[in-house]
C-alpha cells in the first residue's frame, strides 16, 4: 500500500512471543491507522479516548489530526496528525499510547504518549535512538536500505520490547544485501532504551523470527 513517494511499505507485524523481562509479555490490542478513516479507541482502563478528526481542507495533505481526550470529560488535547499510516496500541493499563508508524525510506517514527494528570505528554527521540544503534552496529561505511519497527509485546506497562531490522549494503563492496535485527527494552516511565536483545535472545526467548524488511 502507497500513501505517498516516501512510503514503500506497511512492515508491522503480530507476532507471537513468550517469555519474560521482568514478567510474561503480553499481546496488548493493536489498532491500524489509515488516513481515509476516523478511528476512535478507548484505554483499557476506560479512562482515555483516541480518536481522530478531518483536517481543514486548506490542511488535508497532512492527514487527519489525532486526539486524546482525559477522563471526568477534561478536553481533549491535539497531539499531531497522521501523515502517513500507523499502529495504535496502548499499554495494558492504560497509561500509555504507542504508535509506531509505517516506514519510508527515510525513517519509521515512534510516538509514545505517557497519560496523566495533566493530559498526554510525548516522549521524543525514541526512533532516533533506536536508528542511530542500528547504524552503530552495521558499521558507519554502511547504507541502510530499508529499515522497518514491529512491537513484540509488552512485558508490563512500563516496559515494551521493540524489534528493529535493517537491510544494508556495504558501500563499494559488490555483494548482496545483508540484514541486521536486534530488540529493543523501552521503558514508558523513562522514555528511554533500556536494553537491547540479540536477534538470537529474541528468537530463543520470546520467539520473534519474523522478517520485517
Amino acid at each position: 500500500m502507497t500513501l505517498s513517494r516516501t512510503i514503500v511499505g506497511f512492515a508491522l507485524l503480530h507476532v507471537s512471543c513468550m517469555t519474560a523481562y521482568s514478567g510474561d509479555l503480553v499481546r496488548s490490542n493493536s489498532t491500524i491507522l489509515h488516513r481515509s478513516k476516523l478511528t476512535r479507541s478507548m484505554s483499557p482502563d476506560g479512562q482515555w479516548e483516541f480518536f481522530m478528526k478531518a483536517s481543514a481542507p486548506a490542511h488535508e495533505d497532512d492527514g487527519p489530526t489525532m486526539w486524546i481526550g482525559g477522563p471526568h470529560g477534561r478536553p481533549a488535547k491535539l497531539i499531531g496528525s497522521l501523515s502517513r499510516g500507523a499502529k495504535m496500541e496502548w499499554c495494558p493499563d492504560g497509561s500509555c499510547l504507542l504508535l509506531l508508524e509505517e516506514p519510508s525510506i527515510e525513517d519509521m517514527r515512534i510516538r509514545l504518549y505517557r497519560l496523566g494528570g495533566s493530559g498526554p505528554e510525548a516522549i521524543p527521540t525514541l526512533d532516533r535512538a533506536i536508528r542511530a544503534d542500528v547504524q552503530g552496529s552495521i558499521g558507519r561505511g554502511s547504507q541502510i536500505l530499508f529499515y522497518a519497527l514491529c512491537t513484540v509485546g509488552w512485558f508490563d506497562s512500563r516496559h515494551v520490547l521493540i524489534a528493529g531490522e535493517a537491510r544494508y549494503v556495504r558501500r563499494g563492496v559488490n555483494a548482496p544485501a545483508q540484514y541486521f535485527t536486534a530488540g529493543y527494552v523501552i521503558g514508558t516511565g523513562s522514555g528511554r532504551v533500556v536494553r537491547r536483545v540479540s536477534a538470537s535472545d529474541l528468537t530463543t526467548q520470546y520467539g520473534f523470527s519474523k522478517r520485517i524488511v
